[in-house]
């Protein structure tokens, strides 16, 4: 949860130098909503380095960190019952800083996330910009008591969603297969 540290917050997120992009657009965690940022400032700015919030980062359950093709692949289970696949490139990759929705790569429900850089931590500490996805749609299903066996200490909502819940092994499949397109287009 961000927690306001003893500085002066600045007027908007539109004048904040360190704002977060996911899908949902650009959050100033500091000034706790959306802000209206020109998408060529985007990846300039880190969020992770605001002064303005410290984050208390839940640790995720990591199931998969394995190098294929080059390119690391991590796998993590959620306090949701579902896992999450990530992608990262080095600073090299010319795919380095790119906003997933710019990629045209095919993985399971498509990807969902792009972020990291020097420093970054989400889904491990590394200097890689990470490309994702999750388990968690329409048609997935999720695993309750595997995430109460993970986070015992977390407060797990026992709602299960039907579908079926993708295995490790599978979740690492699609890793594979991202870094499959990542690795062949930069060939």
């Amino acid at each position: 949860m961000p927690i306001q540290i003893d500085i002066e917050m600045p007027e908007s997120c539109e004048r904040c130098p360190f704002p977060s992009y996911g899908s949902h657009g650009i959050f100033c965690a500091a000034m706790k909503r959306y802000a209206d940022i020109p998408e060529e400032e985007i990846w300039e700015r880190r969020a992770d380095d605001c002064p303005l919030v410290e984050v208390e980062e839940m640790k995720l359950k990591i199931e998969g960190d394995f190098i294929y093709k080059g390119l690391r692949c991590v796998v993590t289970f959620t306090p949701g019952g579902y896992r999450c696949g990530y992608v990262g490139v080095t600073p090299e990759s010319r795919y380095y800083g790119k906003f997933y929705d710019d990629l045209e790569i095919e993985c399971h429900g498509g990807l969902t996330y792009s972020d990291g850089g020097k420093d970054s931590a989400h889904p491990i500490k590394s200097d890689l910009w990470w490309f994702g996805f999750d388990c968690c749609h329409c048609f997935d299903g999720n695993d309750i008591e595997l995430a109460k066996m993970y986070y015992p200490e977390e407060h797990i909502l026992d709602i299960e969603y039907e579908g079926e819940v993708c295995s490790l092994e599978y979740v690492q499949n699609e890793c594979q297969k991202i870094a499959d397109q990542l690795v062949e287009v930069e060939e």
